[in-house]
């Protein structure tokens, strides 16, 4: 479901799918709700060393089921 509760377990799976890349990067994840059917997925890559970051923004249209970038 598209709620807090929802919002809380999709970022929790996000990270976990992600935990491979920690051995190469420092990875953060944010999951937003930005309206009653949408969501908004954050992740940021930084490789060790580095100073710059690679963003990645990602929307889940639950009413079209659909993942856009």
């Amino acid at each position: 479901a598209l709620n807090s509760a929802g919002r809380q377990q999709i970022e929790e799976q996000v990270k976990n799918d992600l935990k491979f890349m920690n051995t190469f990067a420092n990875v953060s994840v944010s999951v937003s709700l930005i309206s009653v059917d949408k969501l908004r997925i954050y992740i940021s890559l930084i490789e060790p060393n580095k100073k710059d970051s690679t963003e990645l923004v990602y929307i889940w249209d639950a009413t079209n089921a659909e993942l856009t970038q």
